[in-house]
């Protein structure tokens, strides 16, 4: 129990509290409130009565608090002012209040005051209850200090959550926010506009209503596989309030709820979505439009083929003709001397020779001519038949360049070929032969335009599971701002004359997606232009 210390046990020069039950009253009062520090003082200041806490708070001795008025302990106000609030306290019999104390080694605490006035005794007192809230001032300043360090940086914050809330609002992809089990928790206008749901529907609506390309299995499953991963990016089939089937292209975050620097109840997922129904739709379109193309500048250059092939092989042929003609011609001139009996030694002998000679010219001529429609049998059969076989790079690179000679005729040309003859690859022979030719007529046609006198070089080398195909010219070379488009469909620099703007766009797509490769291009102007493609030796199964 709490001692009490009075004027009383330092002299009696102040009767106070006399009567033994009012001081038993007093007491009681006083013992409610042991926990804090508490005195009493009559309207002068001047303190009658203490408790134990208050002494240990005040550090001073019993004696030394009876004998001292609250005006030595108070430093924010001075007498007069002590004075004047005692009367105000008596006047509204209560009141709380916060002051300052000095403490006798001239520690400063902060007070918070209870104070009541009470006239029920000869003397008019005010008992007065302390609590120490120095360390409670102490954190409520450092408090403060750090929010007017962290002022800016909490606007700037606050400005920040406000512009993102803003662009979510009027994003024109849709967003929402949903939990860990697929329910949808909050979204943007562009949302309810694209799905046209009101706000009030898609609240009590989970992902497993719209997205209509997974099951209830498969989508809890993706959620997961997207908690591990924290992030993905993909395309997937919505179902509209309509009935509408649209697809979307989805971006979607997870946030944890033990990230700390952010504060959520639970998980959730973030999910930003962009209708990309229309550009699949024209991207069909287009790849069917592109198929075509191909196929067309596919025949239209098998065409151009099968002219060069044929006025090639006109000529073996016109000769072998002419050859013929003029054996007949012998064999007629030596049969009507025989018949009329005038065939001598000498006609024989030259009839002879001249069947030898117009026989041997005959045949090497046919033997061209059947060579090159075995070369062009075997090359029409690759441009057109899409089948995969084993083939030696060499022996088609002379297949192609020998397909390609009526091109070559009538200049000055050369095609230099450095590739070792063990060379194999598995892979599309009609393809590969497409591209070289493309390339090759590519040189003649925009390369070689103001040039007499060219070269080709077509270098096949091996690297690992690789074989790299460096084709190159010493042509008028390509200018850099035309360098990013070459390989874009219907880029051409001869629009008006022939040109279709396909060749290499075709190059580009027979060898990244239909040949599993990948092409570059280096360039110089009024120097050279350098193809670089890599190809698999062993290409993968494809559906292309």
């Amino acid at each position: 129990m709490n001692r009490l210390y009075t004027r009383n046990q330092k002299n009696n020069k102040n009767n106070f509290l006399k009567d033994s039950d009012n001081r038993f009253k007093l007491s009681d009062m006083i013992l409610e409130a042991s926990m804090d520090a508490f005195l009493v003082v009559d309207l002068e200041g001047e303190i009658l009565e203490v408790n134990e806490v208050c002494v240990n708070l005040l550090d001073y001795s019993p004696s030394e608090i009876i004998d001292m008025n609250i005006k030595d302990l108070n430093i924010c106000r001075s007498q007069e002012e002590i004075k004047e609030h005692l009367n105000q306290i008596k006047a509204k019999g209560i009141d709380r209040f916060e002051t300052q104390c000095s403490l006798k080694n001239g520690e400063v605490k902060e007070l918070e005051i209870s104070a009541i006035f009470i006239d029920s005794f000869e003397v008019p007192i005010v008992n007065i209850f302390i609590r120490d809230i120095t360390q409670r001032k102490h954190r409520q300043y450092q408090l403060e200090k750090a929010y007017q360090e962290n002022k800016e940086f909490l606007d700037e914050l606050r400005k920040q959550n406000n512009r993102i809330n803003t662009i979510l609002q009027t994003s024109m992809d849709a967003f929402w926010v949903m939990n860990t089990d697929g329910d949808i928790l909050e979204t943007n206008e562009a949302f309810l506009n694209l799905f046209g749901y009101s706000l009030l529907e898609i609240m009590n609506m989970n992902i497993n209503q719209l997205d209509v390309s997974k099951s209830k299995g498969q989508l809890k499953e993706k959620l997961k596989e997207i908690q591990r991963k924290g992030r993905d990016r993909f395309e997937s089939k919505y179902q509209l309030k309509n009935g509408d089937i649209r697809d979307l292209e989805i971006s979607v975050t997870y946030v944890d709820c033990l990230d700390q620097s952010i504060c959520l109840e639970e998980a959730i997922f973030e999910v930003f979505a962009r209708d990309v129904t229309d550009r699949k739709q024209k991207e069909e379109e287009l790849r069917r439009t592109q198929k075509q193309l191909i196929r067309s500048e596919k025949m239209a250059a098998l065409g151009r083929l099968v002219a060069g092939v044929a006025h090639e092989i006109n000529t073996p042929i016109g000769i072998g003709v002419t050859a013929s003609s003029h054996l007949v011609e012998k064999t007629e001139e030596i049969i009507k001397l025989y018949n009329e009996n005038k065939m001598k030694r000498r006609d024989l002998e030259n009839f002879f020779k001249s069947t030898i000679e117009t026989t041997k010219i005959t045949l090497r001529n046919l033997n061209n001519a059947s060579e090159l429609t075995n070369n062009f049998k075997q090359f029409a059969a690759d441009q057109t038949d899409n089948q995969r076989r084993k083939f030696k790079m060499k022996y088609l690179l002379n297949e192609i360049m020998i397909s390609l000679k009526p091109k070559f005729k009538n200049t000055k040309h050369d095609v230099m070929i450095y590739c070792d003859e063990n060379i194999e690859i598995n892979s599309y022979p009609g393809a590969i032969s497409q591209i070289i030719t493309n390339l090759t007529l590519n040189s003649l046609i925009h390369g070689f335009e103001e040039q007499k006198k060219g070269k080709i070089k077509i270098e096949v080398v091996e690297e690992k599971d690789l074989i790299k195909i460096i084709y190159s010219d010493n042509g008028k070379g390509i200018s850099e701002e035309n360098m990013d488009k070459i390989f874009e469909p219907f880029f051409t620099t001869k629009r008006g004359r022939g040109g279709t703007g396909l060749g290499l766009n075709i190059i580009y797509n027979l060898i990244n997606n239909f040949l599993g490769g990948e092409i570059e291009c280096n360039s110089k102007l009024a120097s050279y232009t350098e193809f670089i493609i890599k190809l698999p030796k062993k290409l993968k199964n494809s559906s292309n």
